[in-house]
């Protein structure tokens, strides 16, 4: 996963990323996980909400536009909760509680999961 930031600097993240591509991993998501590693990142192509219900620990979550912007941030969101736009599908991606900081992920960067990419899936 590729990292832009606005004034132009690009970098891959040291991310693993699982696309949650089918119905089941999409019904599943992180739910039986108990923990998950810090370098674990789950994407979910054209949605526009997550919940954490039945989960056991707490994640970040980042919404990406169809272009690839952050248009949104959500940090250490805890289990039994809803976050989402609601308003277009974009992408979402979910990892453990406080690695969004530490990956330096704002909003207004761009993501994309290929260099050079300028379409995400």
């Amino acid at each position: 996963m590729w990292l832009s930031k606005p004034a132009g600097l690009t970098h891959q993240l040291p991310v693993r990323v699982e696309i949650a591509d089918s119905f089941f991993k999409r019904a599943r998501g992180l739910l039986g996980y108990t923990q998950i590693p810090d370098d674990f990142l789950l994407w979910f192509p054209n949605t526009f909400c997550i919940h954490t219900f039945g989960m056991a620990f707490a994640i970040d979550c980042f919404f990406v536009n169809k272009k690839g912007l952050v248009t949104r941030i959500f940090e250490n969101v805890k289990p039994s909760r809803i976050r989402g736009v609601f308003q277009i599908p974009c992408h979402v991606g979910e990892m453990n509680a406080f690695r969004i900081k530490a990956l330096g992920i704002e909003v207004g960067d761009t993501i994309s999961l290929k260099r050079g990419e300028t379409c995400l899936l």
